[in-house]
């Protein structure tokens, strides 16, 4: 703000880049503040840096819409009737923020969602820190900082070292250096964990980590060869060969497909990356690129191509760009078969189906009580909470007794590629059932349409003990 001769302030802004102008402050006849536009300044186009897709939930990082660096969102469907939902703000420091550091947080920094709503960035604090800010779809943040749970010590700072996130699925998110050095670090983070969201595990030293479900990804013990790492219980659960005897440096993972590449800086070996199935134990070749539900996306520099890959397939040509572009912004949906993609520094996005058939639905990951104590004076009610490997679309769970008879049915909450799902015991009619082991039934339809329906099932001990002293606790475990 600017004073101006005659009293008042001249100030430039608007509500938003639609509405910029220079404007004067002035003392209205009610002793308030009004404003009176002086002069109106043209909108000026948007400067997308990073764009993410997961479950049809797209984030844009924008540098300039706005007058900080901003994260948007907006929910994307497909299909006979495509749409995009209504675009609003996700995360933008606040307007009294100020420091350099501080106010582009989110400036050329990559959103990446983890397929059940939330949102996670790697940036820095205002000191200068790596740490991995959190963020729901309702702007409530989390930060996370890089710090060693063993040690206590913090991810090194300076050019050497930038944190990215490398892999989210779910609950588990991995963020922190590429992992080409032997200094790098790379840190896994539980979103769920007890107490708030944590680093659970650290690596440091060459080598790529991904996520999917419950399974970490990592090279194993010996080169050209893959471990997975059961996140929850710590057993390695898998040991793979896939290369003839060089270390993945970079990997990513979607449902049973493993990406690796040992060479990412872009030395040319027809055998130093490819993609893993995990059902069938083979390795294809595939383009550098980025991994989707059976298939790499990869833009081609020499001839202006984006080309998508099927695994086991040739190239097909999703567009032929007609100018020279530093290349574009390409994500495809790791929690669906969408691509999303836009040119540089142009801020209409594409998004499309990949034309790929997806793989089955699945869950992959869950927290589901396996038991409930209904006289419990603190949490009478059954929780269940199922991460799957896309979204579908009626949801309900069916509870059934010993004899094989429905006592109660009901929708479960949908969001992203996620499913919730609460239940007080009681039947239809209202009334508490008996005590005893009841059988639950998950059941949906994929939403692409592509594959088999959803059915998971389980068990659920109820217990209804006399209300004491000692029986007010919560009476529950979790699986």
């Amino acid at each position: 703000m600017t004073q101006v001769p005659g009293g008042g302030l001249a100030v430039t802004g608007g509500a938003s880049s639609r509405d910029w102008a220079v404007r004067r402050v002035f003392v209205g006849d009610d002793g308030a503040p009004a404003l009176r536009t002086v002069r109106e300044v043209a909108p000026k186009e948007g400067n997308l840096t990073r764009l993410s897709l997961t479950a049809g939930h797209l984030v844009t990082a924008e540098s300039d819409t706005t007058y900080l660096p901003a994260l948007f969102q907006r929910n994307i469907t497909l299909g006979a009737a495509p749409s995009a939902g209504q675009r609003s703000l996700l995360a933008r420091p606040d307007a009294q923020t100020s420091g350099e550091t501080a106010q582009r947080v989110y400036d050329y920094r990559q959103p990446v969602g983890t397929g059940d709503g939330r949102t996670v960035v790697a940036t820095t604090d205002a000191d200068g820190a790596q740490v991995l800010v959190v963020l729901a779809t309702d702007g409530t943040k989390t930060v996370v900082p890089a710090v060693d749970p063993q040690t206590g010590e913090k991810m090194p700072t300076g050019s050497d070292h930038y944190s990215v996130v490398r892999s989210a699925s779910g609950r588990y998110v991995v963020f922190g250096d590429s992992g080409r050095g032997v200094e790098d670090r790379q840190y896994v983070v539980d979103l769920d964990a007890s107490g708030g969201p944590k680093v659970v595990r650290v690596r440091q030293g060459q080598g790529g980590l991904a996520v999917w479900g419950t399974k970490l990804w990592m090279p194993g013990d010996t080169d050209g060869t893959l471990q997975a790492v059961d996140l929850k219980s710590g057993v390695t659960t898998d040991t793979e060969r896939i290369t003839g005897g060089c270390l993945p440096q970079e990997l990513q993972a979607v449902g049973p497909w493993v990406y690796w590449d040992c060479y990412p800086s872009g030395t040319v070996s027809s055998d130093g990356h490819g993609v893993y199935n995990t059902q069938t134990q083979q390795w294809s070749y595939a383009p550098r690129g980025t991994l989707g539900d059976g298939y790499v996306v990869a833009y081609d520099w020499d001839r202006g191509r984006l080309n998508l890959t099927p695994i086991g397939d040739g190239p097909r040509i999703i567009e032929a760009f007609t100018s020279q572009y530093s290349g574009p912004l390409v994500e495809a949906d790791r929690f669906g078969g969408a691509i999303a993609y836009a040119k540089e520094k142009n801020a209409q996005i594409t998004v499309l189906d990949s034309g790929v058939d997806t793989s089955p639905v699945a869950e992959i990951e869950s927290r589901v009580e396996q038991s409930v104590n209904l006289a419990s004076a603190t949490d009478a009610v059954w929780d269940a909470d199922w991460q799957l490997s896309k979204p579908v679309t009626g949801a309900q769970v069916t509870i059934r007794n010993k004899a094989g008879h429905t006592v109660f049915t009901g929708s479960a909450k949908e969001y992203a590629a996620a499913v919730a799902f609460s239940w007080d015991g009681r039947n239809g009619d209202r009334r508490y059932v008996n005590a005893g082991t009841y059988t639950w039934e998950l059941t949906g339809t994929p939403a692409d349409g592509s594959g088999a329906a959803l059915r998971v099932t389980g068990t659920i001990e109820l217990t209804k003990p006399t209300k004491t002293a000692a029986d007010r606790g919560t009476g529950k475990s979790i699986s």
